[in-house]
């Protein structure tokens, strides 16, 4: 996560979560964890939805269409992937990796070109478009 905001809100939500699941339990149901797994799994899809629909749409409406060809995609892709899944040839695939790697819904870790670089969407945005941890075949 890029912004504390985000990570405030997770902590939000979390906190909404587990307290929705205090109150639906029995005494013999609770333990002594202050928060469980679920909730973080319910709140991280809340945040990344607001994350994605609210900042990211609102304000780069030219990269919505983009994001939304990569719904239920491998959360790793490299140039070839995306110029498939976009139906683009290389020098568009390139302008919009460089505009979604400066949008920050896209990472290039190894600082590889854009050519050879495997590019990562952060965990910030894979539950909200459904995207499966791994790698796209090349």
């Amino acid at each position: 996560m890029n912004a504390p905001r985000e990570l405030i809100h997770l902590f939000q939500e979390v906190r909404n979560e587990q307290l929705k699941r205090f109150e639906t339990r029995t005494a013999s149901e609770v333990d002594e964890s202050i928060f469980e797994q679920a909730p973080f799994k319910s709140a991280i899809k809340i945040v990344s939805d607001m994350r994605l629909k609210a900042t990211i749409f609102a304000e780069y409406p030219d990269a919505k269409p983009w994001l939304e060809a990569l719904r239920s995609e491998m959360a790793t892709q490299h140039i070839e992937s995306l110029m498939s899944i976009w139906s683009v040839d290389r020098v568009e695939a390139e302008n919009r990796i460089q505009r979604l790697l400066d949008v920050g819904v896209l990472s290039n870790e190894s600082n590889a070109p854009i050519r050879t670089a495997e590019l990562n969407f952060p965990f910030l945005y894979r539950p909200s478009l459904g995207l499966i941890q791994g790698r796209a075949p090349k």
